[in-house]
């Protein structure tokens, strides 16, 4: 039998990759499986199906490399019961049984059915139990002042749990702040910030973690969010969004969030932040009407910077026409990322063949449930007629069971 091994781990969970790894690969080598391959996912909650590990599993599935996928336990494949199951059958319909090594437990017998049903409620209530724990850690670590990730700017001493100014990113702070007072705009800061190579602050954190960082620039967001940070007057502010579901995060409104003041020591005085406030209150904002909200807008993403695609209207042989190109590339030019460019009619066309393909797969697939409702509907008068003989022989055996009793009674 050829198998695909399975591993993940959470964060909150204390096993290893490696161990889960071993117990699958003993097993295989127990039961003279070939294993065609593996992944897994390490750091990711079984509540999230979006993961590289997982993908590398369905992208093996489509291409018919297995008879089964090994797993140390099912909520190694996923905590959400409904999303679980639904994966389970996908992989059914491609004749794939999915075998759980420590529960002894196999998707492709249908007396283990019960038993894969009760995990997975059970997987799925310990997800959503935990979450709520975790998320009442955070709501009263929040309460408390407690800062978790600080401001760029600022390290934590993970030996103390105090906050440490960062000189080389203070630095920079400071010189946004002075700047932008000194009458440059924002694109002129960032323009400078990256032509002089300033470390942005994701570099900087990966930085201090003791990593080598990637090339990253400074964008107009980024220095807008240092001038308008509070935490360089030492003003602290959390709660500032709430998770409501799995994939919905709100902003809190301020006056619900917990504020609270000399958390950090401040960069720039008072009387300064608040100078860069007024400032920042009299840039004009760009009007929210009259915008054109095109069809892939928010959409696509650059596969190598990260970056979303923007839109471009761009006229070409007295015809307007519109293209979508990185967004990287379209604030900083070519030092920073290729265009990426493509058109939308490209777009238009790519779904709609998609939307072709999947309406085909979907009518035959309807063909195929309607003929077995058929062929089941023509099977229910015979069942029905076998329902009843068996009945009728039941029926018998008791009377015959009875008999026998009472034969044995007179005897004695």
């Amino acid at each position: 039998m050829k198998v695909w091994l399975y591993t993940r781990l959470s964060r909150e969970e204390n096993e290893s990759i490696e161990n889960q790894l071993q117990i699958l690969q003993d097993y295989g080598a127990q039961h003279g499986c070939t294993i065609v391959g593996q992944s897994g996912d390490n750091g990711i909650s079984g509540m999230e199906f979006r993961r590289e590990g997982l993908n590398q599993l369905s992208e093996a599935v489509e291409q018919g490399e297995m008879d089964a996928v090994l797993v140390k336990d099912f909520s190694r494949l996923g905590r959400c019961k409904v999303q679980t199951d639904l994966y389970i059958q996908w992989l059914l319909q491609h004749n794939i049984q999915v075998i759980s090594v420590t529960e002894s437990l196999n998707s492709g017998r249908e007396t283990d059915d019960f038993g894969i049903s009760v995990r997975g409620l059970m997987n799925d209530f310990y997800a959503k139990d935990t979450g709520k724990k975790i998320r009442h850690g955070i709501r009263q670590r929040q309460k408390e002042g407690q800062i978790q990730r600080p401001s760029f700017g600022y390290w934590k001493d993970k030996n103390t749990d105090k906050i440490e100014i960062d000189e080389p990113a203070a630095q920079t702070v400071l010189w946004i702040f002075e700047a932008y007072l000194m009458g440059r705009s924002l694109k002129s800061i960032t323009k400078h910030l990256n032509d002089t190579g300033e470390e942005t602050p994701s570099q900087r954190k990966t930085i201090l973690r003791g990593e080598t960082p990637s090339p990253a620039h400074w964008t107009y967001t980024s220095v807008k969010n240092i001038l308008s940070d509070e935490s360089y007057v030492g003003i602290l502010h959390t709660h500032k969004r709430e998770r409501k579901g799995r994939d919905i995060i709100k902003p809190v409104p301020k006056d619900q969030q917990f504020c609270h003041e000399n958390a950090y020591q401040p960069l720039v005085s008072m009387e300064l932040w608040q100078e860069v406030q007024e400032r920042l209150a009299q840039q004009p904002k760009q009007a929210p009407t009259n915008r054109t909200t095109h069809d892939f807008a928010g959409l696509l993403q650059c596969g190598d910077c990260g970056a979303p695609f923007v839109s471009v209207k761009r006229t070409w042989n007295g015809k307007e026409r519109v293209e979508y190109t990185c967004k990287t590339y379209h604030n900083h030019g070519k030092a920073h990322c290729s265009s990426h460019r493509i058109h939308e009619e490209v777009l238009h066309q790519a779904v709609q063949e998609l939307l072709t393909k999947n309406h085909e797969s979907t009518v035959h697939i309807l063909k195929q449930v309607n003929g077995q409702r058929k062929k089941l509907a023509l099977q229910k008068p015979l069942r029905q007629e076998l329902i009843a003989e068996l009945r009728l022989e039941v029926v018998k055996l008791e009377e015959e069971i009875e008999g026998m009793l009472m034969e044995r009674m007179g005897r004695k």
